[in-house]
């Protein structure tokens, strides 16, 4: 398998050399860490324009032998505040889009790199998940959790590392333990758990983390539905930044990304 590794998180600024269990004592000092370290997901900051290719699977379909002739979908992802735009240009759903605004979900039927058509609500729709994949923004949501409590603890045999562990009430997931690396404060996995049964793995390799501007983005994500064990999976999917040479198509702030020096990128959620 060409990548194995999934989703992931932020550094705060380079003057902040590492991030420690001893930073994190209160809720409040976990929660808002966690809170920024979404950005280093390119699927979770609320502003990133990338253009990702995603590969999704279920059950037998997964055996590395079918993954190959699973239809793999290549969109281009914006995302401002609030809103996000999802363009399709590769695979089964080419040239369809998916407009977020608030929490409003529109399918548009024929998009082009700066207009939308043919678009409907979608009733019903979930709009924390990427649709046709598991990956959920509302996972990252329960982290921090005004409800959520909190331990972390150094990892002696493994310095540079940490671990935390989250008690959630009242939703899918009753606890969340996750390792992070201190000194680049990103995850390397994030496992969901119900009544202490593993259900939902991310992982990311800091290998494949991009540092642009004092922060580091994560550029390949692996998110796996499970059955108790990582390995015994019902659902994957594969994601990663694209790129040209050592060149990603990741901007952090959309007005640099060349494809849309031609418009405003707000004008790209109209969907009249």
């Amino acid at each position: 398998m060409k990548f194995v590794s999934l989703l992931t998180f932020l550094l705060i600024p380079s003057f902040c050399l590492a991030i420690t269990c001893d930073e994190l004592q209160s809720p409040t000092q976990v929660r808002e860490f966690l809170e920024r370290s979404k950005d280093s997901n390119p699927i979770l900051r609320r502003n990133v324009s990338t253009t990702l290719e995603i590969s999704p699977c279920e059950k037998e379909a997964c055996n590395s032998k079918n993954r190959k002739e699973q239809q793999k979908e290549v969109l281009h992802l914006l995302r401002l505040d609030d809103k996000s735009r999802v363009h399709f240009l590769e695979g089964s759903r080419s040239s369809q889009c998916l407009i977020q605004r608030g929490e409003r979900l529109l399918g548009c039927a024929a998009c082009s790199e700066l207009a939308n058509e043919a678009c409907r609500s979608y009733p019903d729709s979930s709009v924390t998940r990427l649709q046709g994949t598991n990956i959920d923004s509302h996972d990252f949501s329960l982290l921090a959790s005004e409800s959520s409590t909190y331990s972390c603890n150094a990892l002696e045999k493994n310095p540079g590392f940490f671990k935390l562990e989250i008690g959630i009430s009242g939703a899918q997931y009753d606890q969340v333990i996750a390792f992070f690396d201190e000194k680049r404060e990103i995850p390397v996995t994030l496992n969901f758990f119900t009544d202490g049964i593993l259900r939902k793995v991310y992982r990311t390799f800091p290998k494949y983390y991009l540092q642009i501007d004092d922060q580091w983005i994560s550029t390949v994500l692996r998110v796996r539905s499970t059955q108790g064990n990582e390995k015994a999976f019902v659902a994957e999917t594969l994601v990663y930044v694209q790129r040209d040479g050592n060149k990603y198509d990741l901007y952090l702030d959309s007005k640099n990304d060349p494809k849309l020096k031609n418009t405003n990128p707000s004008n790209l959620f109209i969907t009249n």
